[in-house]
C-alpha cells in the first residue's frame, strides 16, 4: 500500500494590549489551517490486510480570547477574567482497505466552543492568599459521516452505508472550578494546596465497522485533582527545593467496549482510574555560574471501576504512558567575563520507568526503562548580538518508542513509533 505523509499547515496569531494603569484589556487572535493527505499499509508487508489513504484531509480553525484584567485595594485583590471563542472544521475520506473488504471512512466536523471564565486572588492576611476560579464551557459538535462499503467479499453489497447520512450534534456545558489557598511563612517558604476540576469533551465514534443504522455517541470524560506542597529557597537562591503531593480522580471514562448486540466496538464512558503521585524538585549553584539540577516523580496510577462489556483492558491494567519512576538531573554552566565573550555549556539526563504504549496493555508495545542524554553548548562573541551554539540529543543513541498501535486479534498486526536515533544540530542565532 501507499506510504506517504504530505502535509501542508498555516498559522498566525496576534495578541493586542490595551494598558489603563490598574486594568489591562488583551485580545488574542488565532487561525491554523492544515491540508493534507497521507496513507499507510498498517501490516508493513507485500499481502494485502489493511491499509489506509486519507485524501482530502482538511482543517480549519478560529480562536478569539478577550481579557480584562486588574488589581485593586493596592493590589491585596487581583483578576484575570475574559471571554473565549473556538470554532473548527475539517474533511477527512479516509479509504480504508482491508483483504475482504473496501470502504470509504471520514466524514466532515463542525465544532463549536464558547466559554467565560474568572480567576480571582485576595490578600486574606499576611502572606496568606487565596485564589478562586471558575470557567463555564459550553462545547456543541456536529459530525456528518460519509461512510459507505465500496467493495466486499463477504456478502455486503457495494454501496451500503456504514453510518447514516445524517448530521449528529452534541452538545456539554460545564462549570469547572479551581482554587489555591496559599501561605508564605517567609519570604523564602511557600505551601499550599489546591484544587481543580476539568473534563475532556464528548463525541462520536467516527471509524467503525460492521454497518450499523445510528451514530454512536459517548459523554465527558471528568477529573479531579488535589495538590499541596511547598516551594523552599534560601535567600541568596543558591539552594531551591519544590515538593508536592496529588491525587487525581477520573470518572466515566472513556473506553472501548462492545456490548452485546451491537455490531463491532465503539467508545463509552465506562470506566474511573485514580493517579496518586508525588514530585521532588532540586536546584542548586554550588559557586558562580555552576548549576545542578535534579528532579523524581512517582505515579501510582490505575483503573479502580470497569464498566461491563469493557474490551481491551482489565483492573490489572496499567494506564498508557504513566511510568511509576520519572528521574531527571542537569548540570550546566556559564562563563561570560572572558574579554573574548561568554560561553553556556549544559548536559542533561532523565530515565523513564517502563511503560504500556496502549491501553490493552500489549506486550509487543512494552516500553522498558530507558535512559536518554542531551548535551549542547553555546558561545557569543563579547560585544556581538550573534551566538554560536551545537547540540546533540540522544546522545548515546538510546532507541524508544514514542508510541504504538496493535490490533493482533482482528490483523494480527503491531507497530511502534521510535524516538529519532542520536541527531545534533549547529546553528547561529541573532539578536536585534
Amino acid at each position: 500500500g501507499r506510504t506517504k505523509s504530505d502535509l501542508d499547515a498555516f498559522g498566525i496569531s496576534g495578541t493586542l494590549s490595551v494598558d489603563l494603569g490598574d486594568y489591562l484589556i488583551k485580545a488574542i487572535t488565532a487561525y491554523r489551517k492544515i491540508d493534507a493527505q497521507f496513507g499507510r499499509d498498517e501490516d508493513h508487508s507485500p499481502i494485502m490486510i489493511a491499509e489506509t489513504f486519507n485524501s482530502p484531509f482538511k482543517h480549519r480553525q478560529f480562536s478569539q480570547e478577550i481579557q480584562f484584567n486588574g488589581s485593586a485595594f493596592d493590589d491585596a485583590l487581583s483578576w484575570v477574567t475574559g471571554l473565549y471563542y473556538f470554532e473548527e472544521s475539517g474533511r477527512d475520506n479516509d479509504n480504508v482497505t482491508f483483504n475482504l473488504v473496501a470502504l470509504q471512512s471520514g466524514g466532515r466536523i463542525d465544532n463549536k466552543s464558547y466559554a467565560a471564565f474568572g480567576e480571582f486572588d485576595y490578600r486574606l492576611a499576611p502572606g496568606l492568599t487565596a485564589t478562586l476560579g471558575l470557567r463555564y464551557s459550553k462545547d456543541i459538535k456536529r459530525w456528518a459521516p460519509d461512510q459507505f462499503v465500496k467493495t466486499s467479499a463477504i456478502g455486503i453489497p457495494s454501496g451500503t452505508l456504514v453510518q447514516p447520512l445524517t448530521v449528529a450534534r452534541i452538545s456539554t456545558g460545564e462549570a469547572t472550578p479551581h482554587a489555591v489557598l496559599k501561605y508564605e511563612a517567609a519570604s523564602n517558604f511557600t505551601t499550599y494546596v489546591s484544587y481543580a476540576r476539568g473534563f475532556k469533551s464528548g463525541g462520536f465514534s467516527q471509524r467503525i465497522f460492521p454497518p450499523r443504522p445510528d451514530i454512536p455517541s459517548f459523554q465527558p470524560e471528568y477529573a479531579t485533582v488535589y495538590e499541596g506542597g511547598f516551594k523552599f529557597h534560601t535567600l541568596d537562591n543558591v539552594f531551591r527545593l519544590n515538593a508536592a503531593l496529588f491525587h487525581t480522580d477520573y470518572k466515566d471514562m472513556q473506553v472501548f467496549v462492545s456490548p452485546p448486540g451491537t455490531p463491532g466496538t465503539i467508545t463509552a464512558n465506562a470506566a474511573r482510574a485514580t493517579i496518586d503521585g508525588a514530585e521532588v524538585e532540586l536546584f542548586l549553584r554550588p559557586t558562580p555560574g555552576l548549576t545542578l539540577q535534579g528532579g523524581i516523580g512517582y505515579l501510582d496510577a490505575g483503573y479502580k471501576t470497569l464498566g461491563a462489556f469493557v474490551i481491551g483492558i482489565t483492573p490489572d491494567s496499567r494506564l498508557p504512558y504513566t511510568p511509576e519512576w520519572a528521574l531527571n538531573a542537569a548540570l550546566s554552566y556559564e562563563h561570560d567575563a572572558w574579554s573574548a565573550g561568554s560561553l553556556n555549556a549544559r548536559i542533561d539526563w532523565s530515565y523513564t520507568s517502563a511503560t504500556y504504549t496502549d491501553a490493552a496493555n500489549t506486550a509487543a508495545l512494552r516500553q522498558a526503562g530507558y535512559h536518554v542524554v542531551n548535551a549542547n553548548i553555546a558561545f557569543r562573541p563579547a560585544g556581538s548580538t550573534v551566538e554560536l551554539y551545537a547540540a546533540v540529543q540522544n546522545l548515546f543513541d538510546q532507541t524508544y518508542f514514542t508510541g504504538g498501535y496493535a490490533d493482533l486479534n482482528d490483523l494480527g498486526i503491531a507497530e511502534a513509533a521510535f524516538a529519532r536515533p542520536r541527531n545534533w544540530t549547529v546553528g547561529v542565532k541573532m539578536q536585534f
